[in-house]
């Protein structure tokens, strides 16, 4: 009977370890999603500000980020010297 007592307690005890941790894990998960939340800006009408973006802006966007891209890399096809002119 005391095994008996004794194995009740220790899932008792278990199952109430079990559900704090996963209270805590879900109290966690909580405050990450409340995190990634996104405030949008609102204009003077109410609705959304969204700025607005020429072409030549995202040309020159894109330009930057190529360049940040291609920096340091090696080249995709380099001319033999046996086939090179000269």
């Amino acid at each position: 009977l005391s095994k008996a007592s004794e194995y009740s307690q220790f899932i008792a005890n278990d199952l109430d370890e079990l559900q704090a941790a996963m209270a805590e894990d879900a109290q966690r998960a909580l405050q990450k999603a409340h995190q990634k939340t996104k405030k949008r800006k609102t204009d003077t009408n109410g609705g959304t500000a969204k700025k607005t973006k020429t072409a030549t802006d995202a040309l020159e966007t894109a330009q930057d980020q190529d360049t940040r891209l291609r920096q340091g890399s090696k080249p995709i096809f380099v001319q033999p010297k046996n086939l090179a002119d000269g």
